[in-house]
């Protein structure tokens, strides 16, 4: 299986995001914890436009977001993964993450990061990859910190401020 379609870290199993995992998607848009610093709550209408722009990416780029599942119980944990995106004015890759939040604050998400970021900078040969997140995230923060990223700048992303980490191969 090519590592782009899932991966296993430690922890968790990636799978490719497909449309059979629509349901879940909705079930993390309508969680006001995981949504707290992702705008707010999504309508089934904008969980369709965001899967629909999610499969398009792979289609486009042949990598994009995977459904996290936890690998002792094989229940849905979460999703993340890479997409192109422009940020601070400038094209970049992005590591998107986001877990339910009975999976928070047990290294998951600096788990899958840590390797998210060794399949965007060994496997694909990106030349940095980026993470940006809400200035009162500090646990997205701390998960960027742990995987490898710096700080770089404040932006304003989404009309929103919001801090800009990156991770280039000078790192890894």
């Amino acid at each position: 299986m090519n590592i782009l379609d899932g991966f296993h870290t430690e922890r968790l199993s990636a799978e490719r995001l497909e449309e059979s995992h629509f349901e879940f998607i909705y079930q993390m848009h309508q969680d006001e914890q995981v949504m707290a610093y992702l705008g707010c709550k999504r309508s089934r209408e904008q969980t369709l436009e965001y899967m629909e722009h999610n499969l398009a990416h792979w289609k486009e780029y042949g990598y994009g977001i995977w459904i996290l599942r936890e690998n002792a119980t094989g229940i849905l944990a979460g999703r993340g993964g890479l997409r192109n995106a422009v940020i601070g004015q400038k094209d970049e890759v992005e590591i998107a993450y986001g877990l339910l939040p009975e999976f928070w604050n047990r290294g998951l998400a600096t788990e899958f990061v840590k390797a998210v970021v060794s399949i965007g900078l060994s496997e694909l040969r990106l030349s940095s990859l980026v993470c940006v997140t809400n200035p009162d995230n500090l646990a997205s923060r701390r998960v960027m910190e742990k995987a490898g990223f710096e700080f770089e700048r404040d932006i304003i992303y989404k009309d929103e401020p919001h801090l800009l980490f990156r991770h280039d191969n000078s790192r890894q």
